[in-house]
C-alpha cells in the first residue's frame, strides 16, 4: 500500500502542472482584461497609456509564459497572489469560501446516500415490484430536471409560499449562529445538489446488487438456512458496494462543479459563487486559486477511494 501511494503521489506532480498550465492558459485567453473591469464606463478620461501603465503595474504586459512560470514559483511556496479587484490575499478569499463549499458539499454528500442508496437496495430485493418501478421513474425525472430550474420552482413553493425554508444566504441576518438556522437555510441547496446524484446512486446500486444476488456464493448461502435479511446485508451488499463506492468518488467531482449554479441560485457564499464573481470582474489570480484547490481537491478524493476499495474488499491489494 505504501509503494501505491507512493507512486500515486509521484503521478499527481506532473497532472497537477498540466492543470494549472491548462487553466492558466485557458483563463488568460479569456476575452477582456482585469485593467478594463476595474475602470467605471461613467468614468472619463481613462487614456489607452494610463491603461497599459496599470497593466504593467500588475505584470500583465509580460508574455502569457513568462506570468505562468512567476505564478508557479510563487504558488509552490504557498502564496496564490493578490485578488486584482479588492487587493486581498487569494488565499484569504478562498480559504473563506472553502468552508461553505465543503458544508454544501458535504451535505449534498449524505443526502444523496441516504437516500440513494436503500431505495437502490430495496428496488434490487424487490425487483419489478411498484417499488422498483416508481424509484426507476423517479431516479429518471430527477436526472432529466435541469438544477436552476428545481432550485428556482423550491424556493418559489417552500420559501416564498411556504414560508419553509429561507430564501438563501447561509445564516439569518442579525441572529446570532444556530446549528438549527445553519441547517435550515443549508437544506435547499444541499437538496438540490444532490437530486440528479441520487437518481444515479439508486441505478448502480440497483444494477450492482441484482448482479451479486445472482452469483454462486448467494445461493450457497440461502442453501444453508440463511435469512433473507442475512444474505442480502451480511454477504451480497458488501461486494455490491464496491462500484457504489467508485460512483461516490467520482460524484464528489461532479458535486463540486455543480456548486456554480447551486451556490449561484442559493446565494450562498461558497467557491462556487466565488468563481462567478472572479469570472465577472476577470480577477485571474482568483481564478487560478480556485482552480487549484479544486484540483487538489478531486486528486485527493480519487486516492482516497482508491483506499476504500481495499477496505471494502479485502481481495484487493495495492502492490
Amino acid at each position: 500500500m505504501g509503494r501505491y501511494l507512493l507512486r500515486r503521489l509521484l503521478l499527481t506532480a506532473p497532472l497537477m502542472l498540466g492543470v494549472t498550465i491548462l487553466g492558466y492558459g485557458l483563463i488568460n485567453l479569456a476575452p477582456g482584461d482585469p485593467v478594463s473591469m476595474l475602470v467605471s464606463p461613467e468614468v472619463g478620461g481613462v487614456s489607452p497609456e494610463d491603461l497599459l501603465e496599470r497593466k504593467r503595474a500588475l505584470g500583465l504586459d509580460d508574455p502569457l509564459p513568462v506570468r505562468y512560470v512567476r505564478w508557479l514559483g510563487e504558488a509552490m511556496k504557498g502564496n496564490l497572489g493578490y485578488s486584482i479587484a479588492n487587493g486581498r490575499p487569494v488565499s484569504e478569499r478562498v480559504s473563506e469560501r472553502l468552508t461553505g463549499t465543503l458544508q454544501l458539499l458535504l451535505a449534498a454528500l449524505a443526502v444523496s446516500m441516504v437516500i440513494g442508496i436503500p431505495i437502490g437496495v430495496v428496488a434490487a430485493v424487490r425487483r419489478d415490484s411498484l417499488p422498483d418501478r416508481v424509484s426507476a421513474a423517479a431516479s429518471f425525472l430527477a436526472a432529466s430536471i435541469p438544477t436552476f430550474f428545481v432550485g428556482l420552482g423550491l424556493i418559489y413553493l417552500l420559501s416564498l409560499k411556504l414560508d419553509v425554508f429561507p430564501t438563501g444566504g447561509m445564516d439569518t441576518i442579525g441572529r446570532p449562529f444556530s446549528l438549527g438556522d445553519r441547517l435550515q437555510h443549508l437544506a435547499l441547496p444541499a437538496f438540490v445538489l444532490s437530486l440528479a446524484h441520487i437518481a444515479e446512486l439508486i441505478r448502480y446500486t440497483r444494477a450492482s446488487l441484482l448482479d451479486a444476488l445472482e452469483q454462486d456464493y448467494i445461493r450457497t448461502a440461502t442453501s444453508k438456512g440463511l435469512s433473507r435479511l442475512t444474505v442480502v446485508g451480511t454477504h451480497a451488499l458488501r461486494n455490491a458496494l464496491l462500484p457504489v463506492v467508485t460512483i461516490v468518488g467520482l460524484t464528489i467531482p461532479q458535486l463540486l462543479g455543480g456548486t456554480l449554479i447551486t451556490e449561484t441560485i442559493f446565494q450562498w457564499p461558497g467557491m462556487g459563487s466565488l468563481s462567478i464573481e472572479a469570472v465577472r470582474q476577470r480577477d485571474y489570480p482568483v481564478l487560478m486559486g480556485v482552480t487549484l484547490v479544486s484540483a487538489i481537491s478531486v486528486l485527493g478524493v480519487s486516492l482516497l477511494t482508491d483506499i476504500a476499495y481495499a477496505l471494502i474488499d479485502p481481495r484487493i491489494r495495492f502492490e
